[in-house]
């Protein structure tokens, strides 16, 4: 088979023609039933081992020949980043691993969207011309299947998902039945677009935020699944590890799913459960992880939060309403906050430095850079605007969740760096 000047396909002998279409029936035929034996119908046709892998380059399915298996990976990683590379220039790339095997590799795209690859093995001669159009053919078939797959992973997902938070009594067997390991230690990670858009873009939006996060994983167990606009990721540990070591990998996940979020575009905020070692915490995990993500962006500005941070905050929009928060803030803190904005003075910041520095009169001096005797008059004056003598640990912890209320409720943004 050859082109002529215009790019148009020259069957030649006759016998490539029907070839050609031969195998491009059998792999259309195939198409009914399944990626599977779409990529078998290929490998009998063009007599080369075929897979499809997803963008991680975990292998979805693959052909008998195959040297892979489903769920195996089909790159090392630094590998798997070169050939991204080279796809990210081209629609398809041969690359080459050690001194014998050739791949020919293509993205298997729909509108614009990466859903996987194909992969070939090209180990003892180059594809022809009729070969190259039968995968040019097979390729929006195995992208269909492909997206077909993902909708149906993504609803199952979604439904485990839903009832995994709920609780449910049969929780152990949808575990099994579904992949979500339950007998390690978790930390969920959620993520929400920060794009508008309507219900089914914010839900195709989650999904696509999923998938980074599961990439910015690596090798680590995952599950996946969306509820609405969130996209969550639940992360599996040793049930031995020391919660400070699974807090500190899921903060470099965390980080990674970030950067890579930012390299394609994604713009996203996140956030990040303690860890949990039971069944009996997976809902409180999830939800702890939404939480984040509501107040890392509205309150500390921050494109990914961690729960374990900033504990005092969630303790008090978890179980105090709006009513119930203003009514603390203005017992505690508000005559002060008020007295500031009016006097231009900084009790506040003197008052919430006392309290960080162990009420240590000296100390506080020191860092304001005061006087011992200045600062004694404050504090003094303080004292007196908020009807309180500051002795004991009670009064100090009830100023400092009132200054969080304060925060939670949009009164007050200064010196937030002293609450924590």
């Amino acid at each position: 088979m050859r082109t002529d000047g215009t790019g148009a396909i020259q069957f030649q002998p006759d016998t490539e023609f029907r070839r050609f279409c031969a195998v491009s029936e059998a792999v259309a035929e195939a198409a009914g039933r399944g990626l599977r034996e779409m990529l078998q119908s290929l490998e009998d046709g063009v007599g080369r081992p075929v897979a499809v892998a997803g963008e991680s380059w975990q292998i979805l399915a693959c052909s008998k020949a195959a040297p892979w298996r489903e769920g195996e990976t089909a790159f090392r990683a630094q590998d798997g980043e070169k050939v991204r590379g080279a796809m990210e220039r081209a629609r398809h790339c041969r690359f080459k691993i050690g001194s014998f095997t050739k791949l020919c590799i293509w993205r298997a795209a729909k509108g614009g969207r990466v859903l996987g690859y194909l992969v070939l093995e090209e180990n003892l001669r180059p594809l022809d011309e009729w070969e190259q159009q039968v995968i040019d053919r097979a390729l929006p078939l195995i992208a269909l299947e492909l997206m077909d797959r993902e909708e149906m992973d993504t609803r199952s997902g979604d439904e485990f998902l839903e009832r995994l938070i709920a609780g449910e009594e049969d929780t152990p067997y949808l575990c099994t039945l579904h992949g979500f390991d339950d007998t390690k230690k978790h930390i969920c990670i959620v993520a929400r677009s920060l794009g508008s858009g309507e219900e089914g873009s914010r839900g195709h939006a989650a999904r696509g935020l999923a998938r980074s996060m599961a990439l910015a994983a690596g090798d680590r167990g995952v599950f996946l699944g969306t509820r609405d606009d969130l996209a969550a990721m639940f992360v599996y540990f040793p049930a031995d590890v020391p919660d400070p070591e699974v807090l500190a990998e899921g903060r470099g996940i965390l980080a990674g799913a970030l950067e890579r979020m930012r390299r394609h575009g994604q713009k996203a905020q996140l956030g990040m459960s303690s860890p949990n070692g039971s069944m009996a915490e997976v809902r409180q995990c999830f939800l702890q992880a939404a939480a984040s993500v509501e107040l890392g962006r509205r309150i500390f500005q921050a494109d990914s939060y961690v729960y374990e941070d900033q504990y005092l905050y969630h303790i008090l929009y978890e179980s105090m309403s709006r009513e119930k928060l203003r009514a603390l803030y203005e017992r505690t803190v508000k005559p002060l906050v008020d007295y500031d904005r009016q006097a231009g003075t900084e009790f506040v910041k003197t008052l919430l430095l006392f309290l960080k520095m162990g009420q240590n009169a000296s100390r506080t001096a020191q860092k304001l850079y005061i006087h011992r005797n200045t600062f004694l008059y404050r504090i003094k004056k303080i004292k007196e605007i908020l009807g309180s003598d500051l002795s004991g640990s009670d009064s100090a912890l009830m100023i400092q969740l009132g200054f969080r209320a304060a925060v939670l409720l949009g009164e007050y943004k200064g010196q937030r760096e002293l609450l924590e």
